[in-house]
């Protein structure tokens, strides 16, 4: 991930966003051993995280209710793994 940048846990021009980077590190870390070997999908797989709707309407206001964290999160497994 560090190869990447920062600019991985942000949308668009916003700032760092809290839902990416747990998305993200969750998705990568359950299927490291697959990245490790594919960085160049890594990209791709981020690319589609943040344009997926379903884990868009997650994030934003309220983005930390347990409900929300979880829907984030199963959303990022489905993509990463």
């Amino acid at each position: 991930i560090h190869q990447l940048g920062s600019r991985i846990f942000r949308f668009d021009k916003g700032g760092f966003s809290t839902s990416l980077y747990d998305a993200i590190t969750v998705g990568v870390s359950k299927n490291i051993d697959f990245y490790e070997k594919n960085k160049d999908v890594m990209q791709t797989k981020i690319d589609t995280l943040k344009n997926n709707s379903d884990f868009r309407k997650y994030t934003g206001s309220a983005a930390n209710s347990q409900y929300r964290v979880k829907k984030r999160i199963e959303t990022a497994l489905k993509i990463f793994s």
